[in-house]
Parts: structure tokens; C-alpha cells; sequence
């Protein structure tokens, strides 16, 4: 052992005998295992360097939450060792204490630490993993619809990212169904703590014929990680959503992809973590996301919105439903169309049927429908130059005049509506 370590000099009775507790690694001798200090705290010895004559191990303080994390594969070696103080040990091979020394792990030799992606041997790792939190989870059981919720959440987070990548770069041999498929993704395990999924992001497929099919599969695995680290990065640290230099399009996929993961708060689902290597790659432990986000993920999302105009690219995925406000006008009882001009706040739908967070969309929304009986409530609203409540699914369409938002009417939802506002007119006569 060459390599000259600058510390302060303890006691070799500093740490006792130095017992090993639980041992994590043997393989001709110690490796890595953990112990008990003097003081009773929770020690991770890392096995650094040794010769003939001595074995140095680099020891820092630890807690059997790390401990399991790091078996689990939710943390690499180089993240137990990341400590603001630790110590150098030597023994010889007798499994006598020759010295300690207190140092900084930050300022020790290159060849003293693990390679940055290096995990424990054996270790269950796995890519990304979403963990429930509320009221009716528990380490001893958690609702079968906590599972579908955390299943169907992350797979509409992973599809619309890949369908964005799709559009975004015109891919010919990829489409929806492909995206589905990629979506569902492996699950390498399942806690009750609460309630955690562990998943493994779609694997690259080898490119062995060199085929186009193939490459664009490649391409699409590829960016799902490269903007799932994005998700991760920006709910952790939501000022990043506003960047100046973020890039529009981008940004909108990636807000719609944190949206589908937060929670609204108005399930049992208070709060989600996010774990796995995606997130702890980025040095976290864990990133939390609850109804808290929201506004700010829509905020940052209409400024972005904004930024593209009237003109969306095909890659913007439209929001299911709408609710908007405004008069009637134009209405064509031939083609079953109309606008609605003087639109007030337009409301978003989510995934819940309950209305969300206010929205916009330029200066009127043009709705075409499919039921005969809405021709009279059309014209009757038109007549009178009354403002309709009504519901409908965006849709897209090349040839729409510029400032146009087209919109298929929900039914069922407008009859509800139409009856809602009857009721409050009733109330305020």
C-alpha cells in the first residue's frame, strides 16, 4: 500500500474489536460488512486496498435503512461511502487493529473508491420503482386499487413519453402499439412498505440485423430513459421546469408525464416516491411528489403552451376531456357544429372525471356533435344568446384555421352540465 492518507490519528481501541455484524461480501476474507461503534451507532466497512501484510478498510457511518437500500440495489457502493467523515483502518491479518485514522472519504485516493455504477454483488437492483403513500397502506397491507393505480399511472407516463418520441421524430415502424408494449414494463418486485413497484425500463433490443424496425425500437428505449431522467430531475427540483433555455415541445411531454405521476390528493393516494436507479443516478434518495406540484406542473405547462402558439406539433398529447364556458355562435345544424366564442375559463378533466386545474385555448373553440336532439338546445342557446356549459374531447386537425380548438362533445357529460347550470340559475333566481 503506497498510497499516503492525510487524517487524524485515533486510538486502534477506537472502535473496539471491530465484530462484524452482518457481512455482505466475503470472498477471500472481508470485503464489506457493517458493525458497531463504541458509541453503538451503525458502521459500513468498505475493503479499499490491502498487500501481505495489511488489509485497509474505509469506514463511515451509516443506518440499516441505507443498509437495505444498498441490498435492495437502490443505492450504489459509492453512495454509502459519499459521508462528510469517515475513517481509514488497517488490520493485518491476524484481525488486529494497527491504525485509524479520522478523514474526509471525499479526499481519499481515486483507487479507494468503487466504480460510480457499481453495486453490491448480488444485489436485486432495478431501474425505477413508485411507492404509494396514505391512509389505507401500511407494511402489512395495501387496497388491490393501489396497485392498479400505481400500474396504470406509470405505464400512461411511460406511453405518452414514447409517443411523443414518436411524433417528435416522425418514426415510420414505431407506432401505438409498440408504445403499449413498451410501456409494460417488467416488475422485478413488490414491498408493503406501503406500497412500492420496483420496474426495470424497456431493454434495448440488440441490433444484430441492422434492421429499421429495430433501430427505432432502440431509439425510443433510448430517449424513454434520457426523459424519464428529466421527470425525475425537474419534480425534484421544480424551478427547473422554467428554464429560459428549456425547449417548448420537450417540456410539455415531460410536465404531462410528472402530472400522470403526482397525485390529486383526492383518492387514498396522498403521495408518490420515486426510487430506483433512475433516481438515485441523480445522487437522491428518494423524489416525493403530491397535490402540492400541481399548480406549479400547469403553470409551468401553459407557459410552455404559450410559447408554441395556436399551431401545436403533433406531439402534444391533448388533454382528455374539457370544460368550458362561453356563447354560442355559428352553429350549423347541418353539420352539427358551432362555436363557442367569448370561451370564459376552460377546465381540464382528469383522469377522475373532476374538473382540474384552469386552462386556456385562444379565442373560441369550435364543437361539432353527433346526437339530433342537441340541434334545438344548440339553436335555443343561439337565439338567446345565452352562455352553455359544455364538455368535450379535444381533438386535432391539420387544415383548422389558425386560432382554432375543435372539440368532439361528450354527451353524457353535456347533459349533466346543461342540467348543472339550470339548477344554479334556478338558485341565484
Amino acid at each position: 500500500m503506497n498510497a499516503i492518507i492525510d487524517g487524524i490519528k485515533r486510538s486502534v481501541d477506537y472502535f473496539g474489536d471491530l465484530k462484524p455484524e452482518r457481512v455482505l461480501v466475503e470472498y477471500n476474507g472481508l470485503r464489506i460488512f457493517t458493525f458497531s461503534g463504541h458509541d453503538g451507532r451503525l458502521l459500513f466497512a468498505y475493503l479499499s486496498d490491502e498487500d501481505s501484510e495489511q488489509i485497509r478498510y474505509t469506514v463511515v457511518p451509516s443506518s440499516n435503512s441505507q443498509i437495505e437500500r444498498l441490498v435492495k440495489g437502490d443505492l450504489t457502493l459509492v453512495h454509502m461511502l459519499t459521508q462528510p467523515w469517515g475513517w481509514v483502518v488497517d488490520i493485518n491479518h491476524y484481525g488486529e487493529i494497527i491504525s485509524v485514522l479520522e478523514v474526509e472519504p471525499a479526499t481519499l485516493p481515486e483507487e479507494y473508491r468503487p466504480a460510480h455504477n457499481a453495486y453490491l454483488p448480488g444485489a436485486k437492483k432495478y431501474d425505477f420503482s413508485v411507492r404509494l403513500l396514505g391512509p389505507t397502506m401500511s407494511e402489512e397491507s395495501a387496497p388491490l386499487s393501489s396497485m392498479k393505480y400505481a400500474s396504470e399511472r406509470t405505464m400512461a407516463t411511460v406511453q405518452g413519453l414514447a409517443k411523443y418520441v414518436i411524433a417528435r421524430n416522425d418514426l415510420k415502424l414505431f407506432g401505438d402499439k409498440q408504445a403499449r408494449e413498451l410501456s409494460d414494463l417488467p416488475v422485478s418486485g413488490i414491498l408493503l412498505a406501503s406500497l412500492e413497484v420496483d420496474m426495470k425500463m424497456p431493454k434495448v433490443v440488440n441490433d444484430r440485423l441492422d434492421d429499421a424496425a429495430t433501430k427505432e425500437a432502440n431509439f425510443v428505449a433510448t430517449e424513454i430513459e434520457r426523459l424519464l431522467n428529466k421527470v425525475i430531475a425537474w419534480a425534484a427540483t421544480p424551478d427547473l421546469m422554467d428554464k429560459p433555455e428549456n425547449e417548448p415541445e420537450e417540456s410539455v411531454a415531460i410536465l404531462n408525464a410528472i402530472e400522470k405521476l403526482t397525485p390529486s390528493g383526492r383518492n387514498n393516494v396522498q403521495e408518490v416516491q420515486l426510487g430506483g436507479r433512475l433516481v438515485s443516478a441523480q445522487r437522491r434518495r428518494t423524489v416525493s411528489l403530491s397535490k402540492e406540484l400541481r399548480p406549479k406542473i400547469r403553470a409551468s405547462m401553459k407557459s410552455n403552451m404559450n410559447k408554441l402558439g395556436n399551431s401545436m406539433p403533433r406531439s402534444i398529447p391533448w388533454p382528455d376531456l374539457i370544460r368550458a364556458v362561453g356563447k354560442v355562435t355559428n352553429a350549423d345544424v347541418t353539420l352539427n357544429t358551432f362555436l363557442l366564442r367569448e370561451v370564459g375559463p376552460v377546465f381540464l378533466m382528469d383522469q377522475e372525471d373532476s374538473m382540474d386545474d384552469e386552462w386556456s385555448f385562444g379565442d373560441f373553440i369550435l364543437f361539432t356533435y353527433d346526437e339530433k336532439r342537441w340541434r334545438e338546445t344548440v339553436i335555443r342557446s343561439l337565439d338567446t344568446g345565452g352562455r352553455m356549459i359544455v364538455v368535450g374531447k379535444l381533438v386535432k386537425q391539420a387544415d383548422a384555421p389558425e386560432g382554432t380548438i375543435l372539440a368532439y362533445s361528450v354527451p353524457q357529460y353535456r347533459l349533466l352540465e346543461l342540467e348543472l347550470e339550470t339548477k344554479d340559475r334556478k338558485n341565484t333566481d
